[in-house]
């Protein structure tokens, strides 16, 4: 860094951007600009020396020549830096004391710093607009609360930011669940106990899960940090309300948290099941299949030469003429092939064909794999053989497992073992090794098990078990349906604001369709007021982003269950969803603004330090000025022709 030139202090030489900075002024030159300054200077001085060599011949006579011809080349220069170069000023930084802000938990609250709890989004604008720098106290501003002061141009002219959050507060934070499933469907539960306090202390919680009857399900001990996993099985359809709590060991409540499920009945699903022969598993599956409304047809070989068919929930022939097990027409009927491994060996190569191509366009293909064949190579063709294969064990039982699944009893399986590289493992025995394995191809999935006695659940008297066994494998294997959907963008639905004090909220109310909804309204249930509550909704296309989104705004006025009635096409839906309370998971929305907080901060302050345009005034010289310059230089030019013609004479 060079502290002085002569009289003028240098502050900043930036040798990329040809900049000087000389007491606040800058000069910004671009490369041929900087070659024509410097060819000019060396011009000037080879005149200069020339000047000296004829001043001492003539030093009286050409000394008022040589101050004008000097006066002129100065004139000169000055108007070329202003014609040809950019002159900025950037004034000095002001020190001035930062405006101390106070948020929600602040550890503090000065009786002059800016209190935002209860003030309206343009009120905090309008105080936050006329200070450079800021001191947040507390948790801060949420992540779309920053955004909103990006929009309203607060930031533009913030020079720093400081940080100073309070105690963290401790309850349950980071929850995952499955906002929606299906009727037999489990839902696994995530959920994480923080508080800053607690770090380092050896406390232990209890975290309990109570049902929608208020019968408590489940409960797990748990420290400060440790993160806890519950699952559980709806029993019936509908919207249901279950519930976290949070206490001591001596009892008392911490926190309560709300946790909405919305059970359904599942899509209807077309099932076509191939068998080499009659056999209890695929019987109990047709029977199932079958009490969940599904189309099914059965081809099951009797003999070499002859094959009986049996059609199920299919009572009018015509939705699906009679053709032979996997034709064109009913592989694109079809939402899921089921067959043994037995049956794979009198398959045709057209038929493995038409398969492989119909798996690619979102067909589920499930294969059992029985006891006295485990011969799968006949299906190279429709999966790569290292993507999902069979090892061989020794045990001949295992006890499976899956998310919400208690087995006590092991089960008949096949002497091998699934290993899938791309897929999901969807139900293991007691050594973490997969008895079900899908992996997907194209747009559909390939799935293979080697459990193939899953009929005994039944058998026991525990048809619940046997109805989630399927429900997840079919779930994950059928063809995806274009039912409408609703579309949960963070995950979690909350009457809070972006800046936490408001219920009043306009928010994207997002739907998965094929067709634009139409007559749509949302309705709300207002318990205190005895009355369904009705919200007009405009669906429209949501450009750049997919054929299938459409999106509505609408007004968040309170918590509850609500749902969106419309139609699209020829049929009418009607989708349930839960708003959260303002304060739901409370801790858990304290570290995201925080988060949001320091990554604000960090990306001002970067900015600021990188001298990024923001703050830097642009001043121009008045053209009256240029006009001064080109007379004077004009001037001196008459000057010097006649002084130089006197001269020679």
């Amino acid at each position: 860094m060079i502290k002085s030139i002569n009289r003028y202090h240098v502050s900043r030489i930036d040798m990329l951007s040809n900049t000087l900075t000389l007491s606040g002024w800058t000069l910004s030159l671009n490369a041929p600009q900087t070659l024509v300054i410097v060819i000019a200077l060396m011009s000037v001085i080879v005149w200069l020396g020339v000047v000296t060599h004829i001043m001492r011949r003539h030093r009286k006579r050409l000394i008022w020549a040589v101050l004008l011809s000097v006066a002129n080349l100065v004139s000169i220069g000055l108007l070329f830096i202003l014609l040809f170069v950019r002159l900025s000023h950037s004034p000095p930084p002001q020190a001035t004391q930062p405006l101390i802000v106070v948020t929600e938990n602040a550890p503090e609250s000065p009786t002059e710093a800016l209190d935002t709890r209860g003030l309206t989004r343009n009120e905090i604008a309008d105080r936050l607009k006329s200070h450079r720098r800021w001191h947040i106290l507390g948790d801060g501003f949420s992540r779309a609360a920053w955004q909103d002061f990006a929009q309203l141009g607060v930031l533009g002219k913030v020079s720093e930011v400081e940080h100073t959050p309070g105690i963290q507060t401790v309850g349950l934070a980071y929850p995952e669940w499955e906002k929606t499933v299906t009727l037999g469907e489990s839902v696994s539960l995530h959920v994480r106990v923080v508080g800053e306090q607690l770090a380092h202390s050896d406390t232990i919680f209890n975290v309990s899960l109570t049902g929608p009857d208020n019968q408590r399900l489940q409960q797990h001990s748990a420290r400060a940090g440790e993160s806890i996993t519950f699952h559980f099985v709806p029993k019936a359809e509908g919207q249901w309300l279950y519930s976290l709590e949070l206490s001591s060991r001596a009892n008392s409540v911490i926190a309560k948290e709300a946790v909405p499920v919305v059970v359904t009945a599942g899509d209807v699903i077309n099932a076509v099941i191939i068998q080499s022969s009659a056999s209890f598993e695929t019987r109990h599956l047709h029977n199932w299949l079958t009490e969940q409304g599904s189309n099914v047809i059965v081809y099951t070989t009797v003999s070499r030469d002859k094959v009986t068919t049996q059609r199920f929930n299919l009572s009018d022939n015509n939705v699906l003429p009679d053709t032979p097990a996997l034709s064109s027409e009913q592989l694109r009927w079809a939402d899921v092939v089921i067959t043994d491994t037995r049956s794979l060996s009198s398959w045709t190569t057209a038929q493995i064909d038409r398969l492989a191509d119909e798996i690619s366009t979102g067909l589920g293909f499930f294969v059992i794999v029985d006891e006295t064949s485990a011969d799968t190579s006949v299906l190279h063709g429709i999966w790569t053989p290292g993507s999902l294969r069979l090892e061989d064990v020794a045990e001949t039982s295992a006890l499976p497992a899956w998310p919400g699944a208690l087995i006590e009893e092991p089960v008949v399986t096949t002497p091998a073992r699934l290993q899938s590289v791309n897929g999901s493992h969807l139900v293991v025995d007691q050594q973490r090794r997969a008895v079900v394995a899908t992996t997907p191809v194209g747009r559909g999935q390939v799935g293979m098990s080697v459990l193939p006695s899953s009929y005994v659940w039944r058998l026991q008297g525990k048809p619940a078990l046997h109805s989630r066994y399927w429900q997840r494998i079919i779930s994950n294997l059928a063809r995806p349906k274009s039912t409408p959907r609703l579309l949960h963008q963070h995950g979690m639905l909350s009457a809070r604001t972006p800046f936490h004090h408001r219920s009043l909220d306009v928010a994207p109310l997002c739907l998965d369709t094929e067709k634009q909804p139409t007559d749509a309204v949302l309705t709300h249930a207002d318990s205190a007021a005895a009355q369904i509550k009705q919200q007009p909704l405009r669906f429209q296309p949501v450009p750049f982003v997919s054929n299938n989104r459409y999106c509505s705004a609408w007004v968040r006025q309170a918590a509850g269950w609500h749902a969106v009635q419309f139609q699209s096409g020829e049929h009418k839906y009607q989708l349930p969803f839960y708003v959260m309370n303002d304060d739901a998971f409370y801790a858990y929305q304290q570290i995201q603004t925080r988060q949001a907080t320091s990554d604000w901060r960090n990306r001002l302050n970067s900015a600021q330090n990188d001298d990024t345009a923001e703050g830097i005034a642009q001043d121009t010289f008045p053209p009256l000025w240029l006009f001064y310059l080109w007379f004077t230089v004009t001037v001196l030019l008459w000057l010097e022709q006649k002084w130089h013609n006197v001269v020679e004479k």
